[in-house]
């Protein structure tokens, strides 16, 4: 088989990758299974996956904070293990806005509950993010994930000593978006991301969220 046709299933197989074990982590709190998905948010396709699964699968969820629980595990993992593919993530999370971006919150508040490593883990990602996407990109999702910490006992004083670890991510929340980007170009090796985008983040229809932007 070749051509559109081979191509299009390659597609589909890909993102099912991606949409299935995310629906399947988020709706039983198991956070391997997340991170099984997290790792496979290479491409521009599987992050607009991963953003309608997130969605779909959190408005889902019997249990939202069991959910938030294993994606905030499952994505500290990725940002260690893989952490372009983290980056990826924040970036999509924080462009596609809606629910997808609520949910990416939820999971920001319990891994800063949590503390330690896990916390840790998430500003290395979003330093990645920010390094790759630019800090205006990034910002909602920094935004939005300070809001629901500090809705969150014992999350919003954890956060504000979790991002005082990295000058990129706090200069991005409260400073220069200029001066963030930088920095974080700057210390992108050091944390073994990339400098640069291993993909574009672009909104999607169908999460409550941003239309797709158009393509150029």
């Amino acid at each position: 088989m070749s051509g559109p046709c081979f191509k299009a299933s390659a597609q589909a197989t890909a993102i099912s990758q991606v949409q299935d074990p995310l629906i399947t982590g988020l709706t039983t709190g198991n956070a391997q299974a997340v991170a099984q998905a997290l790792a496979k948010v290479q491409n521009t396709d599987n992050a607009q996956a991963f953003a309608k699964a997130t969605a779909q699968a959190f408005t889902q969820a019997p249990n939202k904070q069991l959910a938030a629980r294993a994606f905030a595990d499952a994505y500290a993992q990725t940002a260690n293990t893989n952490i372009n593919a983290a980056a990826l993530a924040a970036a999509q999370a924080a462009t596609q806005g809606g629910d997808t971006l609520s949910a990416y919150a939820a999971a920001a508040a319990e891994a800063f509950a949590e503390g330690g490593s896990t916390a840790n883990a998430w500003v290395k990602a979003w330093a990645a993010a920010i390094a790759q996407f630019g800090c205006d990109t990034v910002k909602p999702a920094l935004a939005a994930a300070s809001a629901q910490a500090q809705a969150q006992a014992g999350a919003g004083a954890a956060f504000a000593q979790a991002i005082a670890s990295s000058s990129a991510v706090q200069q991005c929340l409260q400073g220069s978006s200029s001066t963030a980007t930088a920095s974080a170009k700057a210390q992108a090796s050091s944390i073994g991301a990339n400098s640069n985008a291993i993909a574009d983040a672009r909104a999607v229809a169908g999460t409550n969220g941003r239309k797709m932007l158009a393509e150029s």
